[in-house]
């Protein structure tokens, strides 16, 4: 069971969890409650990559890469919510 084999390993290194806007917070949430409960070795370390202006250009902030990048892994939610457009109709024309 993976579970079993992964509570017997070391504490892994931090990997980061960019929970954003919308869903984002719930769904982070419910994966720390699911590998707590499965007793999956991981230390979350919470990072923001919601856009910022760096010379007129949104870009994600530089500790969020950081870690990252430092990690080599991350669990990262949605970073916009898509805009919707009108919702076309489905009657038909004369």
């Amino acid at each position: 069971m993976l579970s079993s084999r992964l509570s017997s390993r070391p504490t892994c290194s931090p990997s980061p969890l960019c929970a954003q806007q919308g869903i984002g917070p719930e769904i982070a949430e419910s994966v720390k409650e699911i590998f707590n409960t499965a007793k999956v070795p991981i230390k979350w370390e919470e990072v923001s990559v919601a856009p910022i202006l760096v010379d007129g250009v949104s870009t994600i902030p530089a500790d969020a890469i950081s870690s990252i990048k430092k990690n080599t892994i991350a669990l990262k939610g949605p970073l916009a919510t898509p805009s919707a457009s009108p919702p076309s109709s489905f009657a038909p024309s004369s």
